[in-house]
């Protein structure tokens, strides 16, 4: 019997590629990349889709406000679209997908996997957060990730 591998989908991080424990980052533009997502007990980390040209939130925006916000462009959009075709056309399944609260990494997570859930230590400490909190829970769902789990964040 065939072990089917967990995937999870984690969207707000500035980086996008992958790596295994103890290895160096593969880029996500390569075959590499996509056969060792096949492989598993991987992680994935990417970033939003683009965005309206702007240099960032406008002042007193709010997360539970989109249109207070920095958002996904057209170009975005069909961007988003286009990684999660091809997630699909590699094969790659997707059993989880986890995001930070803003729009522009919500949007991404919905039209590139059709689902997300908001997951507090990835969100931005740059205007609000608690950095030290943050880094040490998302540190310590990296040191707890399963070797036979493919994860991308």
């Amino acid at each position: 019997m065939q072990r089917r591998q967990a995937t999870q989908v984690l969207l707000g991080m500035t980086w996008a590629g992958a790596w295994k424990a103890h290895a160096q980052p593969v880029d996500a533009e390569s075959d590499a990349f996509w056969a060792l997502l096949r492989e598993g007990g991987v992680i994935v980390l990417m970033r939003h889709a683009q965005t309206v040209s702007g240099t960032g939130d406008p002042p007193g925006f709010r997360l539970d406000r989109c249109n207070t916000q920095r958002n996904l462009s057209a170009a975005g959009r069909a961007q988003a679209t286009r990684i999660g075709q091809a997630f699909r056309a590699a094969q790659v399944g997707v059993d989880e997908v986890r995001t930070s609260a803003w729009c522009r990494c919500v949007d991404t997570a919905d039209l590139a996997f059709g689902r997300h859930r908001v997951w507090a230590p990835i969100n931005s400490f740059f205007q609000q957060g608690d950095q030290e909190r943050q880094t040490a829970e998302a540190l310590q769902s990296l040191r707890s990730h399963p070797k036979t789990a493919t994860w991308c964040w």
